[in-house]
């Protein structure tokens, strides 16, 4: 789980087409991301290669608003966790589980993401 505030990289392929089209492919981090990439450049020479970008996660907030999910665990003694999920109807799901349970108490929670430009990764670009 990423903290709050925390300034990290995401990781991606940049897929291109033979005509000039680009996609850009998010993975949840750099080893996942390179194997897209060289999964790509055996399929086709090229056409893929390793991208990055700043990624600023914001405070989880019980605002359903943001842009990721999860839910906050919270037991008597103070001790508070969060369990992050991949979209808000995962968060809903993991929340009703939670209910069968009075303690800890749960909550869906969400907070805003904010992302830079992808960049290629100079030292691996597509060979």
């Amino acid at each position: 789980m990423i903290d709050s505030g925390a300034v990290t990289v995401q990781w991606g392929a940049l897929v291109s087409t033979p005509e000039g089209r680009h996609a850009f492919e998010p993975h949840d981090n750099r080893h996942a991301a390179s194997n897209a990439v060289h999964a790509l450049n055996q399929a086709r020479a090229g056409m893929g290669s390793l991208i990055y970008r700043q990624r600023v996660a914001g405070e989880w907030t019980t605002n359903l608003a943001g842009d990721e999910y999860a839910v906050r665990y919270r037991w008597e003694d103070g001790k508070e966790e969060i369990h992050p999920a991949h979209n808000r109807l995962e968060a809903e799901a993991k929340w009703r589980i939670s209910q069968r349970h009075p303690d800890p108490t749960a909550e869906i929670v969400s907070r805003p993401v904010e992302y830079g430009q992808w960049w290629v990764a100079d030292s691996e670009r597509a060979a």
